[in-house]
C-alpha cells in the first residue's frame, strides 16, 4: 500500500514548485518518485514531452458543492447519474467534458503510481465528495472509501482558528461536507465502505490500521504505529508532514477548552444531529 495525499492538487503543485514541494521536501518536477510517474504516464500514454503541470486532475468547483437550491447537471450526476449518463453528458457539456477529463487523468496516475511502486493499493485522501462521484462513474467497482469522520466540534473549531470564522460558518460548512459526501456513498455498497473515527484511530493506532488495511486486503497491520514521514511522497495534506520530529499518533482535542457554551450551542442547533449520527455525544 502507498499513500499519496490529496491527488486532485498534483497538477497544482507541478505548475507552482516554489510555493508547493512533496512531503519529500522536493518540487513535483525534482522528485525522484514523481519524475518516474511522470515517465511513466508519458510512455503510457504516448505523449513523450507530457508535462504534470499541464495535465489536470481536478477543475475548480463552486463552493456550493452538491446542495445547491438549484443542482447543475454535474451535481444530478454526482448524486444519481449512471455511468451511460456521465458519458454522454461528457460529449455534449463542455462542463462535464472538463470534469471527466481530470477524473480519466487521475485514474492514469493512480495507474502509473502501481507501475512505479509496485504497490497494488493506493490511497488518495483528497476529501471531496464529488471527485469521489466522478471515480466511480468513471471507473465502477474499483474504489474502496474509506470514510474518517472526526467529531465536528473539534472540525468546526479549527476552521474557526484557522480561517477566523464564527462557528455559525464552521458548522454550517461541516454539515454541508459530510452531507455531501454521505450522499455520495449511497453509490456504493456496504461492503466497499469503511468507517473510521479520528479518535479510536488516535487512540488505538494498531488496532484501526489492522481493521482498515485488512478491509482493503493489505492486512494485517505491522506491529509498532510509527509514522514513517521519509519514506512518502506526499501531495497537499496538513503541514505536519514535514515534520520529521513527529512520529507518533496523538489526537488534537484543543477543541475542548477553546469552544465556548454558546458555540457549542449554536453548533448542536446547526450540526448537532448529524454529529451524533457519527457516534459523537
Amino acid at each position: 500500500m502507498i499513500g499519496l495525499g490529496e491527488v486532485h492538487r498534483l497538477h497544482l503543485w507541478a505548475a507552482a514548485p516554489g510555493e508547493h514541494t512533496c512531503s519529500c521536501g522536493r518540487p513535483v518536477p525534482g522528485c525522484p518518485f514523481w519524475s518516474r510517474v511522470r515517465d511513466r504516464l508519458a510512455a503510457d500514454l504516448g505523449r513523450p514531452d507530457l508535462d504534470l503541470a499541464a495535465f489536470p486532475t481536478c477543475v475548480p468547483k463552486p463552493a456550493s458543492g452538491l446542495h445547491r437550491r438549484v443542482p447543475r447537471l454535474l451535481d444530478l450526476l454526482r448524486a444519481a447519474g449512471t455511468g451511460w449518463m456521465w458519458r454522454t453528458a461528457a460529449s455534449a457539456a463542455p462542463s462535464v467534458r472538463a470534469e471527466r477529463e481530470a477524473t480519466r487523468n487521475s485514474l492514469a496516475v493512480f495507474r502509473a503510481v502501481a507501475a512505479v511502486s509496485g504497490r497494488p493499493v493506493l490511497v488518495d485522501s483528497t476529501k471531496d465528495a464529488g471527485r469521489l462521484a466522478c471515480l466511480e462513474l468513471e471507473a465502477p467497482g474499483l474504489l474502496r472509501v474509506i470514510h474518517q469522520v472526526r467529531d465536528g466540534r473539534a472540525v468546526a473549531a479549527s476552521a474557526m482558528r484557522r480561517d477566523g470564522v464564527p462557528m455559525e460558518t464552521a458548522a454550517r460548512s461541516w454539515r454541508r461536507v459530510n452531507g455531501n459526501l454521505l450522499l455520495v456513498l449511497r453509490r456504493f455498497p456496504a461492503e466497499r465502505v469503511i468507517r473510521t473515527r479520528y479518535e479510536d484511530l488516535c487512540a488505538s493506532p494498531e488496532s484501526e490500521m489492522d481493521r482498515i488495511l485488512r478491509f482493503l486486503g493489505a492486512g494485517p497491520a505491522r506491529p509498532g504505529a510509527v509514522l514513517r514521514k521519509e519514506e512518502a511522497h506526499i501531495i497537499g495534506g496538513n503541514p505536519m508532514r514535514y515534520r520529521r520530529d513527529e512520529t507518533t499518533v496523538a489526537a488534537d482535542e484543543r477543541w475542548r477548552t477553546e469552544l465556548g457554551k454558546e458555540d457549542l450551542g449554536v453548533f448542536e442547533r446547526i450540526a448537532g444531529e448529524m454529529n451524533r449520527g457519527f457516534g459523537y455525544s
